[in-house]
Order: structure tokens, then C-alpha cells, then sequence
């Protein structure tokens, strides 16, 4: 329980743990790449969750993976990330170079205004916004069902793979920033701290137990 323990206290010992520390019990993929089809392999991960303190759960999760592999070197990608080229290459991060808009786009971005709904897209003026303004809009949630992509006059289909476009997306950014691309090579393990996966609430425990603990 060091890790909860931890989350008390930060740096200066300023307190930043709310009353009660809500603790889940969650489960997260981490990918290893391989040299053939399908070029990775998952491994879900179950560890102790605790809500707001995302670089606690990092620690969290990349403990648990080396509790079974304790050579495994693992690289957190997403803006959480403590590592400098894991936070580099997060989808808020890594840029691809649009000729449309004659600017680097973050991915996430370039992925929310490409979609084509039943009801409208793709909404090419979220291209030009900031990230946070972009995932605001309600237009991605109240415009119907997703019916494919459509990037610099291109169509791309959302089945069968329904991940290919994004991950399309993240390749391209990454063979414009070789780079960033180069560092990636360093580690054999990754994770994402803010993918979607299965969570349930344990317990509920109050600040003044956790020294205890």
C-alpha cells in the first residue's frame, strides 16, 4: 500500500489527497511490440487505482508488470507521463502536418474533426482549435452515428478495424518526427494511463488512516 501512502503527501508534504481516498481495483492493457503479425501483443494488467492521482496509477501499473518481468522496460505514453518522450509522443502531443491547414495538428485533434456522422462532419474548423476546445464540441456527441473518416479528400472506413484510422494516424505523425520515433525503439513495453478499461470502486478510506497503512 506504499503507493497510497504516497499519494498524501507531494514533494513538500502539501497534502493533496481529498477526505477520503477512493480506491479502485482496474485493469489496463500494456502492448508489447513483436516482429510479425499483428505487430503487438496485449497483456492486461489489474492494479490498485486511486482517482485524481494519475502518476501514482503509472507507478501503479508499470510495478505490477514488473512484478512478472522485472527486466521489462516500460514507457507511460500519454500527457501524464513522468518520461519526457512518453508525454512527447501522447496523442496531445505528437504532431502531423496537414497541407490543408498549413500546420502541424496534434492527432487527437486531426482524429475528432475528421469524423463523418450521420448528421454532419467532418468539421474542419475544430483542425485550427486547441485540443481541450475540440473534445468540448458538442458536435461529436449529438450529430449521430460515426459513418467513417474523410481527411485532404480521402474516405476511410471505421470497419472492420475500428482502431486502423487512428492508429494509421499515429504512424504517419510519427514517421514525420523520426526522432521521437527513435526514441520509442529504447523500450519494449507500453502503456496508457487514460485508455478506457474496466474499473470497480473497493473502498472509500479516510485521509487520517492512510499513515497507518
Amino acid at each position: 500500500m506504499q503507493h497510497i501512502r504516497d499519494c498524501a503527501i507531494l514533494d513538500l508534504h502539501k497534502l493533496v489527497c481529498p477526505k477520503k481516498l477512493e480506491v479502485f481495483m482496474a485493469t489496463r492493457t500494456i502492448c508489447f511490440p513483436i516482429s510479425g503479425y499483428p505487430y503487438c501483443r496485449e497483456q492486461p494488467v489489474t492494479f490498485t487505482w486511486i482517482k485524481g492521482s494519475k502518476r501514482q496509477n503509472i507507478r501503479a501499473v508499470h510495478d505490477a508488470v514488473h512484478t512478472t518481468d522485472p527486466d521489462v522496460s516500460i514507457l507511460e505514453v500519454s500527457s501524464a507521463s513522468v518520461q519526457p518522450e512518453g508525454e512527447g509522443v501522447s496523442s496531445l502531443r505528437l504532431l502531423l502536418h496537414l497541407d490543408s491547414v498549413a500546420q502541424d495538428v496534434p492527432i487527437s485533434t486531426v482524429f475528432e474533426a475528421t469524423k463523418v456522422f450521420e448528421h454532419g462532419g467532418p468539421f474542419a474548423d475544430l483542425l485550427t482549435c486547441e485540443p481541450p476546445k475540440v473534445h468540448k464540441d458538442t458536435r461529436l456527441r449529438t450529430s449521430g452515428e460515426l459513418l467513417r473518416y474523410s481527411l485532404e479528400e480521402s474516405e476511410y472506413p471505421t470497419e472492420p478495424y475500428p482502431d486502423s484510422f487512428f492508429e494509421w494516424l499515429y504512424c504517419r505523425a510519427l514517421k514525420q518526427s523520426p526522432e521521437k520515433a527513435a526514441q520509442l525503439s529504447r523500450y519494449n513495453a507500453f502503456s496508457d494511463i487514460a485508455a478506457a478499461a474496466d474499473s470497480k470502486s473497493i473502498m472509500a478510506i479516510p485521509r487520517e488512516q492512510l499513515q497507518s497503512m
